[in-house]
């Protein structure tokens, strides 16, 4: 019965937890090659390393041992921060390029905000001339939670 009454509040506290940031997602309906959004990676000059790992995901209820979501990890380091991209396909159907500046509970700080957002477009921005995406701007969506995001004509 004692165990019962300590794993309550720890499920309470896990789901109390929010990320507060910078989050910005854009959905394809093509599969985009993971060598074409390190290539882009790597020819922005403010991006001085990048590395890459690679996994799969899929429903755990599944009885099928094939994974749904193939998950190409890209670390890059600047002089100033380090990022990442995910890159996801889904069913081998569609792509969905992600990144992300958050942290749990709390704001960042407005000021890694502002350093890190242009480099997110310019990314995003990278990868469509790169890949050959038409319009890829208009596809990406950003939520900002706990910071402010100006517009992006004002960047």
């Amino acid at each position: 019965m004692m165990r019962r009454v300590i794993l309550i509040p720890l499920v309470l506290l896990s789901a109390c937890s929010q990320p507060f940031g910078l989050v910005r997602e854009g959905e394809f309906d093509q599969l985009l090659d993971y060598r074409c959004v390190e290539k882009s990676l790597r020819s922005l000059s403010t991006i001085v390393e990048v590395g890459y790992k690679y996994g799969e995901a899929g429903n755990s209820l599944s009885l099928s041992k094939k994974k749904s979501e193939k998950v190409h990890y890209f670390f890059y380091k600047t002089p100033v921060l380090n990022g990442y991209v995910l890159l996801r396909t889904i069913k081998d159907k569609k792509s969905v390029v992600s990144q992300s500046y958050t942290l749990m509970n709390k704001a960042p700080q407005q000021e890694e905000i502002d350093k890190v957002r242009p480099l997110m477009i310019e990314i995003e921005k990278s990868i469509s001339l790169t890949c050959g995406i038409r319009d890829a701007e208009s596809l990406f969506k950003e939520t900002c939670t706990g910071v402010r995001c100006v517009s992006v004509d004002d960047l």
